[in-house]
């Protein structure tokens, strides 16, 4: 049970989101989600319900269990789990943007999300502000090491919903980050 302990580590060490308790409807929200493998190590998990989707290099298992944390979506999954090199770690959180914000003029909405988004980040040893995805999310991508592990992350803003995705592992952290991050998707509206 190797990869339960790297996957504790994941949850333990992701920084991105503030502490609270997991309600039983924010598991029966999460556990909504479907996964399905897409090709040989991809894994597809649609959001309908907070507009996205992502593709995975593994299975991503609800693990709001295992942490505290006001989260909508708290889904983890390791990647040889058994081999301290190649072990990868992934993690996405979805929490809500804080009730009222959404009623502010639209400046000082990203203002205050802005604001809200970097005191989660200065935990990091390094972060800078960036647009996330094609449709430009407001957001940060940080970076640090934890037990010996490379972490790097973002999180953004996307409509109501703070998003985090987190990759850890001493293995072509950058790759892993990127085809993680690039497998995030905006859903159509119907």
């Amino acid at each position: 049970m190797k990869s339960f302990r790297i996957l504790s580590i994941v949850i333990a060490s992701t920084l991105l989101c503030g502490c609270g308790q997991v309600t039983n409807k924010q598991i029966a929200a999460v556990e909504d989600a479907d996964s399905v493998a897409v090709e040989d190590g991809d894994f597809h998990l649609d959001f309908p319900q907070y507009g996205f989707s992502i593709d995975a290099p593994c299975a991503l298992q609800d693990v709001s269990a295992q942490a505290s944390g006001d989260f909508l979506v708290n889904y983890g999954g390791v990647t040889d789990g058994s081999s301290h090199e190649k072990m990868a770690a992934y993690q996405l959180m979805v929490t809500r943007a804080p009730i009222g914000y959404r009623d502010l003029p639209k400046k000082e909405y990203e203002k205050l999300v802005d604001e809200a988004l970097r005191a989660q980040v200065q935990r990091f040893n390094s972060y800078k502000a960036i647009r996330f995805s094609y449709d430009e999310y407001p957001g940060y991508v940080c970076e640090t090491t934890h037990n010996g592990y490379g972490q790097k992350g973002v999180m953004f803003a996307m409509d109501n919903y703070i998003i985090g995705l987190t990759v850890i592992s001493n293995n072509n952290l950058e790759a892993k980050f990127n085809k993680f991050t690039n497998g995030f998707k905006r859903l159509k509206a119907n």
